[in-house]
């Protein structure tokens, strides 16, 4: 049988209307945390999604490019 899995899990605290952005090995390989956050400053998420994109196809990624943003909605205590 195979070794086992092992994840690291760490805790963070949101508030509302905070972005978390998932990017697979495409982007994190080619994009630093400066150029992802520039992206970010765009209006929607699917512009802040385009504009992760973009900037790891510009960057002459090797590896495929996915990326999701979720944006945390007003919620209650």
């Amino acid at each position: 049988m195979g070794s086992a899995l092992t994840v690291p899990v760490i805790d963070l605290e949101f508030e509302e209307l905070d972005s978390i952005v998932l990017a697979t090995d495409g982007v994190t390989k080619v994009l630093d945390l400066p150029r992802v956050a520039a992206a970010m400053q765009e209006p929607t998420p699917e512009r802040q999604a385009r504009g992760v994109l973009d900037r790891a196809l510009g960057a002459k990624t090797r590896d495929d490019v996915t990326v999701l943003i979720a944006e945390l909605q007003e919620w209650e205590d």
